[in-house]
């Protein structure tokens, strides 16, 4: 998948692939049981906006070549509650007071298969892919490919082109598949955005739960 002209790679080390144009991130399904989405390195957005909370380290002074074939897994920090009072801080090393400060991980781009059709019996919600006949339905949220108004259509730019984060408008993105015998080949996906989106409203199980259980009349199997 490629998002923007600014980043991205032809190639990816790890899984071994090749693409006609730099793509920014990899989706990879194999079976059921491994759905997996990576973004090359230099447009990882954990990085750049939580890289010295997570390891200490200042994401500018060293980054990624805007080429590099290194893609990793889409990830988001997470909270760090625990409390280090200041007599304890003073006992332990910078290194270890940086460890036990830093923020927690959590892969955002790891992808589970269901069947997310809520009429259906085998329904799961967290659903983001799907095996049909001679086929495979995936949703991504479009922040999880780093475009942040999908509606303008606007995406992030290059992160140490403009040190930070920065929307651009793009028109397209460009998408390929294959097994990796040979090099993917990407082709346009116009994107229109929208003023006004379509909505249809669709009440979850659990509203008929709680309904029953305020009107006295629960008949619902939890």
């Amino acid at each position: 998948i490629d998002i923007t002209g600014e980043s991205g790679s032809p190639e990816c080390a790890e899984p071994a692939l090749t693409f006609d144009r730099a793509a920014d991130f990899l989706l990879c399904v194999e079976g059921r049981e491994s759905g997996r989405l990576l973004v090359q390195e230099r447009y990882d957005a954990a990085r750049e906006n939580f890289l010295w909370e997570l390891t200490g380290e200042n994401p500018f002074v060293v980054f990624p070549a805007a080429d590099s074939a290194n893609f990793v897994p889409v990830t988001m920090a997470l909270e760090n509650n625990s409390i280090i009072s200041a007599s304890e801080a003073l006992t332990l090393s910078a290194a270890e007071l940086t460890r036990r400060r830093a923020l927690g991980i959590w892969e955002t781009g790891r992808l589970i298969h269901g069947n997310g059709d809520p009429t259906s019996a085998d329904y799961n919600s967290l659903a983001d892919f799907c095996f049909g006949e001679e086929c495979v339905e995936i949703r991504l949220p479009w922040l999880l490919l780093n475009v942040a108004d999908p509606s303008q259509p606007r995406a992030h730019s290059d992160y140490y082109e403009y040190y930070g984060v920065r929307s651009q408008r793009i028109s397209e993105i460009w998408l390929g598949a294959g097994d990796g015998s040979e090099a993917i080949g990407l082709k346009p996906l116009p994107l229109q955005g929208w003023k006004f989106p379509s909505a249809r409203e669709r009440l979850k199980e659990s509203y008929y739960v709680a309904r029953d259980a305020w009107k006295g009349t629960l008949s619902h199997a939890f």
